[in-house]
């Protein structure tokens, strides 16, 4: 560097010439040499920024560049300073090119987090994910998925149903099942899931589930579709309460199934008394339970009723037991208000009059179906109306009348009350003659019934007052009696 008073040189780090002794100006005058190199040096910083910059020909002139192509003039710098100030202007282009570079970095990286963010936070998102990975038969990327989304909202139905049908593909029943007892719990009226339990517990026979699940489904066409399966409880008709007058209760059902009933308050079982007509309720109080079975063997829950029969005057004979089916048959008895009634009856639904048969005690059941018309007479020949009830006995057995009947004729001629199987009587020509056509009950089991008869020689028959029981099922053989109450009482043969 050299002083600008004398020309001597100087040290870039003196202040003072040594030889004139002059103060260097801090501010450096115009040196050409040193403007070219910084020229120079702008000249490759604007080449980084502008690869294809202005171009001057040997001549001077200036080269347009692609940039300028369009129409517009460049300017040409016209001095010195002009000249510095484009230098300083082309300085501050590396500044605005690293700011851009930064910006794009960030803006990437915002993007970043907000697509993430988005992906990992939005319901909609993953369960398109999983629709597409499902659509796919990528079975566990769209479980993966679904679990993300029931972490977003754990009642979502429609993401449970998409696995429920993941695991139908993949034949996993049992979670099939377990899945859609789940979907009901958060939306009760779900009939896929309803369609889709029901149809897999029939494939599996499990009945009771089926009767269970349609107990407590709300929707009308399901329960429809599957009412063969269902066992809900029965209703009664009227309500229960107290009455002044007789009732005839009626025990509804939804189905084809089998009621069977008690009035005693203790639960019903296939002993008990089955449901076929209404139950007459005369006077008292009455603890009715019952129950009903489907065809599929299904038991519903027990309903429960209490009655309060008040009736200031009995006007009818009261029968027992009701109008039903029975498999184990009873006595029929008729209860009068005093000793000054008679009771009087028919078995072939003819209207009953004072010359029909009378009540002298319980009656055997009569086998197969039979109709019993009641007519009560007081003191005064006022007659009541007439009660009717209906019977059918079909007990299960194993031996059949007519083999009940040969049971009592064999072991007579064996004991030789009798002489032939025409029924001959030792040192008479009277014979014995039998008739099977009623059966009783302990508790023990079912007996067919079998009257002797005595017939004479003119045609005459008249009761021996000989009742033999055969067991139904054994065929093993009784003398059999009959107390007041209706009790069938049993002695050896």
């Amino acid at each position: 560097m050299q002083c600008p008073y004398c020309g001597a040189d100087m040290l870039p780090e003196q202040v003072f010439c040594e030889k004139c002794g002059k103060e260097r100006l801090l501010v450096p005058v115009y040196e050409p040499e040193i403007e070219d190199s910084v020229a120079e040096s702008m000249q490759e910083i604007t080449n980084q920024i502008d690869p294809e910059p202005e171009k001057i020909d040997p001549m001077g002139d200036t080269i347009p560049t692609p940039a300028s192509l369009d129409g517009s003039e460049e300017k040409i710098p016209q001095n010195e300073n002009e000249a510095k100030e484009e230098i300083v202007e082309h300085k501050s282009h590396p500044h605005f090119f690293l700011t851009a570079v930064i910006l794009m970095v960030i803006l990437v990286v915002i993007f970043s987090i907000v697509f993430y963010t988005y992906t990992e936070t939005s319901y909609d998102y993953q369960y398109s994910r999983a629709l597409s990975a499902y659509n796919s038969h990528n079975y566990t990327d769209a479980l993966n998925y679904l679990n993300k989304c029931l972490s977003l909202d754990e009642s979502s139905v429609e993401a449970r149903m998409l696995k429920i049908h993941i695991f139908i593909e993949q034949e996993d029943m049992e979670k099939v099942k377990e899945r859609c007892l789940a979907v009901l719990e958060l939306d009760a009226s779900n009939q896929e899931c309803y369609n889709i339990l029901l149809k897999q517990y029939l494939e599996e026979e499990e009945y009771g589930k089926m009767a269970a699940l349609l107990n407590n489904c709300p929707v009308s066409s399901i329960v429809d579709a599957y009412a063969e399966y269902a066992a809900f409880a029965p209703n009664f008709d009227p309500e229960e309460g107290s009455y002044d007058e007789t009732v005839n209760l009626k025990i509804l059902i939804q189905g084809s199934g089998t009621v069977y009933y008690t009035t005693d308050g203790t639960t019903p079982n296939k002993y008990a008394d089955r449901y076929t007509a209404p139950i007459k309720l005369s006077g008292g109080d009455y603890d009715i339970c019952a129950v009903y079975v489907n065809t599929h063997g299904v038991i519903s829950e027990v309903s429960r009723a209490h009655y309060e029969i008040t009736v200031d005057n009995q006007t009818t004979p009261i029968i027992s037991p009701e109008s039903g089916d029975y498999e184990k048959p009873e006595f029929i008895t008729v209860t009068v208000p005093d000793d000054t009634y008679s009771v009087y009856y028919t078995t072939d639904n003819s209207e009953p009059t004072i010359n029909s048969s009378v009540y002298s005690g319980p009656i055997a059941m009569p086998l197969g179906y039979t109709i019993y018309s009641f007519l009560m007479v007081d003191e005064n020949g006022k007659e009541s109306e007439i009660v009717q009830t209906e019977y059918e006995c079909e007990p299960d057995a194993s031996y059949s009348t007519d083999q009940a009947i040969e049971l009592v004729i064999q072991s007579l001629m064996a004991r030789g009350e009798i002489l032939t199987p025409e029924g001959l009587i030792p040192g008479s020509t009277d014979v014995k003659e039998f008739s099977c056509k009623s059966a009783a009950s302990t508790d023990d089991g079912v007996y067919y019934l079998v009257y002797e008869y005595i017939k004479g020689t003119d045609g005459a028959k008249m009761r021996s007052g000989n009742v033999y029981a055969i067991n139904v099922q054994t065929g093993a053989l009784y003398r059999a009696s009959v107390k007041e109450n209706g009790t069938l009482v049993l002695s050896d043969f």
